[in-house]
C-alpha cells in the first residue's frame, strides 16, 4: 500500500507540479514540487530528466533518457545484442527495481551536478543542496529509523517489497505510454534529416492514451498521454476535456491517434513491440 502511495505522489501531485500545472503562483508548484523529494526522488533531477530532455526529445534515440540504453532496445537505433531477444519479459521484471536506482545513483547525480550524461547548470547548485539534504532526509526516514526500531531482515523485505510495489505501478505506466505497436521512433537526432520535424505531430505520433477518467484518477491523467504531451502545463483533470478535440484535430491532419479502450490492450501492445525490438532481424538503422 505504501509503494503504491509513493507512486500516486509521483503521478497525481509533484508530475503537475513540477510542470507547473498545480497553480499559476510559482512558489505553489515549487513546494507541491519537493513531493518528489519526499518519496526519494528529485524535483531538480526529475525537471532535467522530464522536462528538459524527456519531452522536448520524445523517443529520439539518445537524447530521451526513457528511450535510450542498451538494457532494453526500445528503438532501432539501439544496437541488437542478445539479451534482447528475451526484453518482452525480462523488461517487466526490471520495472521494479526502478526506485532502488533512483534512491542511491541520483544521489550521485546531485553531488555532480551532471544526470544522465548531461551537466545540470551550476545555477541550481543551491537547489542541489536543498536535494541532497531531502535526500538524506528520506534515507533516514525510510531505510534507517525503520532498521534501528525494528533490526531484522523482515524490515528489509518489508522496505524491498514497498519499492518494487511502487516501482512497478510507476514504471508500467512510463513503459506503455511511449513504446507499443505502431509507434513512432526518432531514427536520427540529426536535426539536418528532419527539416520537416513538427514538435506537435510528433508528441502525438510518439505517445498514446488508455482508458479514460476512472485509470486518470489512479494515473494522475497520464493514461492521457498524448494531450499531457501537447499541454504539459495544464493540471491533468482536464485532460478528459481535451481527448476529444485533440483526437478530432488528429483526424483534420492525417495523424494517428494511438488510443487503447483497456490497460490490458495498451499492455499487450507494448509486449509486441518489445518483441518485435528484439528480433535479431530488426537491424540497427543506420543514422
Amino acid at each position: 500500500v505504501l509503494g503504491c502511495l509513493m507512486a500516486f505522489i509521483g503521478l497525481a501531485i509533484q508530475h503537475d507540479a513540477n510542470h507547473g500545472a498545480v497553480s499559476p503562483n510559482g512558489w505553489v508548484n515549487q513546494v507541491w514540487g519537493y513531493t518528489q523529494d519526499w518519496i526519494g526522488g528529485s524535483a531538480l533531477l526529475w525537471r532535467h530528466h522530464h522536462v528538459l530532455m524527456h519531452h522536448a526529445e520524445t523517443n529520439v534515440d539518445g537524447d530521451d533518457p526513457d528511450h535510450s540504453g542498451d538494457i532494453v532496445r526500445f528503438n532501432k537505433m539501439t544496437q541488437w545484442k542478445g539479451h534482447h531477444k528475451w526484453q518482452a519479459m525480462y523488461t517487466w521484471l526490471l520495472l521494479p527495481l526502478l526506485p532502488i536506482n533512483w534512491h542511491f545513483m541520483e544521489f550521485f547525480d546531485l553531488v555532480n551536478l551532471k544526470h544522465m550524461g548531461r551537466p545540470i547548470s551550476k545555477m541550481a547548485s543551491s537547489s542541489a543542496k536543498i536535494a541532497l539534504f531531502f535526500r538524506c532526509c528520506f534515507f533516514v526516514r525510510f531505510y534507517l529509523v525503520p532498521l534501528y526500531l525494528y533490526p531484522s531482515l523482515w524490515t528489509v523485505l518489508y522496505q524491498f517489497v514497498t519499492l518494487c510495489a511502487g516501482g512497478l505501478y510507476l514504471g508500467v505506466n512510463f513503459v506503455i505510454s511511449h513504446n507499443f505497436e505502431g509507434v513512432k521512433s526518432v531514427l536520427s537526432t540529426d536535426r539536418a534529416q528532419h527539416t520537416k520535424r513538427d514538435w506537435a505531430f510528433e508528441q502525438v505520433e510518439t505517445s498514446s492514451t488508455v482508458g479514460g477518467r476512472v485509470l486518470g484518477f489512479f494515473h494522475g491523467g497520464l493514461n492521457y498521454q498524448i494531450e499531457h504531451h501537447l499541454f504539459p502545463r495544464i493540471s491533468h483533470v482536464h485532460y478528459h476535456k481535451l481527448k476529444p478535440v485533440v483526437e478530432e484535430w488528429c483526424k483534420e491532419h492525417g495523424l494517428k491517434y494511438a488510443y487503447f479502450p483497456t490497460l490490458v490492450q495498451n499492455v499487450a501492445a507494448t509486449c509486441r513491440h518489445l518483441n518485435t525490438l528484439g528480433n535479431p532481424d530488426e537491424p540497427k538503422v543506420k543514422a
